[in-house]
């Protein structure tokens, strides 16, 4: 140790040597006028989309107050899943995206996920600013991310603009458009593991010669397999946008997107934890109760419009209108007992669950932006108004209920089909006298 300082102390001195020399060298000599040094910074313009900017944020987001703030002025925490992020982080769908946020909590088992914050359930959805309502399960739809620009977070209450809101937080979608005037596009391929291949196309392009006009279209396919047993999941995603420049002051977007969510070999629930005589089971991690019979498919389609209308160069205008259905089939099985460690027989009971759910929702939005000046300050007003409708319907299927589990061994899994038939309706009728 005491070598070591020695030699840090010698050297220390020798710089110190050498720097006085050098500076008695130079006052000797006539003045030394040194090379001029350009320092230049390119400046990241964030604008209205994130995608090819490379940025981590965005320069403003109006998803708390409808107000386009920074998010230092923004009076809630803000977190922003940018185009650049997205892709950095492989995160392609609602589920991938909420296990990546911080503060939530994903509570997921089999398909279903019901993810919370601050104690309150996630159920508070915005495409664009629009608020969206749905008490279908968060395993339905497993929304991919292809389609969007970026996603904005609100974490706290988020009423201020959308009726009671949510405690928990908000999430904002903010779909791709076309602001291209030249054709450009991209195609993606990719394999990962498990069977995962995924493919997909992004193009825009004008149409007509001043590029007032323009079109994108957007498509992705995967198909992937898993570690557990019958498990196959397919995707498909479809969008189309169509942005006009119609005026210097005003701007219309029509746009149309479809999912189709394919899953088979589902599973609802998970394995019986323990065996007869109350000792814990030891199962491969790719066994599921499930069969090659099981499905849970979902389609959802969704079209919208916007309209902005400037008055007076800086007061605006905005109209939007979506509608979004979404149809969803479910074919599963689900056992609760549990087994017997010398046969690997069932001892319990197996219940089968076979439904056809529709929801909808037409959306309207309705708001002013009126900026103005006053004692020398910036201020801006927000009015509006916004109207939801939303329907839900389910048929439980006929025969749906307990199945017998006395063939289930649990060394090789086989669960019959029940085949099950829709609900007949019945319109009774009598004849007395």
């Amino acid at each position: 140790m005491n070598k070591k300082g020695k030699i840090i102390s010698m050297s220390f001195c020798v710089s110190m040597v050498l720097g006085s020399q050098l500076v008695a060298a130079q006052n000797n000599q006539n003045t030394t006028v040194l090379e001029e040094i350009k320092v230049s910074e390119n400046k990241v313009d964030l604008g209205s989309t994130t995608e090819n900017t490379g940025s981590y944020t965005t320069g403003a987001t109006s998803t708390a107050t409808k107000l386009d703030l920074s998010l230092r002025e923004t009076p809630q925490s803000v977190l922003v899943f940018t185009r650049q992020r997205l892709e950095d982080q492989n995160i392609t769908s609602y589920q991938e995206l909420l296990s990546k946020t911080p503060g939530v909590t994903l509570n997921k088992w089999d398909e279903r996920v019901y993810p919370t914050a601050r104690g309150f359930t996630i159920d508070y959805n915005l495409y664009d600013g629009m608020p969206t309502y749905s008490i279908a399960d968060y395993g339905a739809n497993d929304t991919d991310l292809i389609i969007f620009d970026r996603v904005e977070i609100v974490k706290g209450a988020n009423g201020l603009m959308t009726g009671a809101g949510n405690p928990a937080l908000g999430l904002n979608y903010i779909r791709k458009h076309a602001n291209s005037k030249e054709f450009k596009g991209t195609i993606d391929l990719s394999a990962g593991s498990w069977d995962n291949y995924t493919s997909s196309v992004d193009v825009q392009t004008p149409l007509n010669s001043d590029g007032s006009v323009r079109a994108r279209f957007v498509a992705k396919h995967q198909d992937k397999k898993s570690y557990m047993d019958n498990y196959e999941k397919q995707t498909d995603v479809f969008y189309g946008v169509v942005d006009m420049d119609l005026t210097d002051t005003t701007y219309l977007s029509l746009g149309a997107s479809y999912e189709d969510i394919q899953r088979d070999g589902v599973r609802w629930g998970g394995l019986p934890a323990f065996y007869t005589d109350g000792s814990r089971t030891n199962f491969s991690r790719s066994k599921t109760v499930s069969d090659d019979w099981t499905y849970w498919d979902n389609k959802t389609t969704s079209y919208f419009a916007d309209l902005k209308q400037y008055i007076y160069d800086d007061i605006s205008i905005n109209a939007s209108y979506s509608n979004r259905t979404m149809d969803s089939k479910t074919a599963i099985a689900y056992y609760f007992g549990t087994v017997n460690k010398v046969t690997n027989n069932a001892d319990g009971f197996l219940y089968d669950y076979v439904s056809d759910a529709k929801e909808e929702e037409n959306n309207l939005n309705l708001y002013a932006s009126i900026p103005f000046e006053l004692a020398k300050l910036d201020h801006e007003i927000i009015t509006g108004f916004g109207y939801n409708k939303y329907d839900f319907k389910k048929n439980n299927f006929a025969g749906t209920g307990y199945i017998s589990a006395s063939s289930l061994n649990f060394s090789n899994i086989n669960i019959d089909n029940p085949q099950l038939s829709a609900n007949t309706p019945t319109a009774p009728a009598d004849l007395f006298g």
